[in-house]
């Protein structure tokens, strides 16, 4: 592979992966959601649908378990999660998703989507879907699978309220 001028990838990488959390916690914010920042976002991006412990979070993101704990506590003191016996282990406590939280995970994946959608418009289409494809292949290839997502619509409806407006451009669905 030549070096051709311009950025590596780790540039455009963190440049788009800011502007996402930026569109998400816009998008957050605009729903009624100001009180949460980037520092939380991990949590409801690894949380999965039936909940984790804080121990599997905090290795999952890279963090301590003190840290992670620190997180949790704000997002339960805010009714975004809530802590409950792991059925598994009653010694244990899983972390799972309020109400409250399933919609931040509803509209944090609308605002994905419709971010998706505005740089295929900018990239064009078979562009964005080559260059989705590459990313989700080079994730896999370095042993990371998808088992689903929290945001999946149909989790998703679930257990949030329905919402009609769009939280980036306010229109209507």
């Amino acid at each position: 592979m030549s070096e051709e001028p311009g950025f590596l990838i780790g540039a455009p990488l963190s440049i788009l992966f800011h502007r996402l959390q930026r569109q998400v916690l816009d998008g957050l914010a605009a729903a009624g959601f100001g009180d949460l920042s980037t520092a939380y976002l991990p949590v409801f991006q690894l949380l999965g649908p039936d909940g984790g412990r804080v121990s599997d979070l905090a290795r999952k993101a890279g963090t301590t378990k003190q840290a992670m704990s620190y997180l949790v506590a704000y997002l339960e003191r805010r009714g975004y999660v809530e802590r409950r016996p792991d059925p598994s282990d009653r010694r244990a406590q899983l972390v799972v998703r309020t109400a409250r939280g399933w919609e931040v995970s509803r509209i944090a994946r609308e605002v994905v989507l419709e971010t998706q959608s505005e740089w295929a418009r900018l990239l064009g289409a078979e562009a964005m879907a080559d260059l989705l494809g590459g990313l989700r292949a080079l994730v896999g290839r370095l042993g990371h699978e998808f088992s689903g997502s929290a945001a999946d619509p149909a989790v998703v409806a679930a257990y949030s309220v329905p919402h009609n407006r769009s939280p980036i451009s306010g229109e209507r669905h």
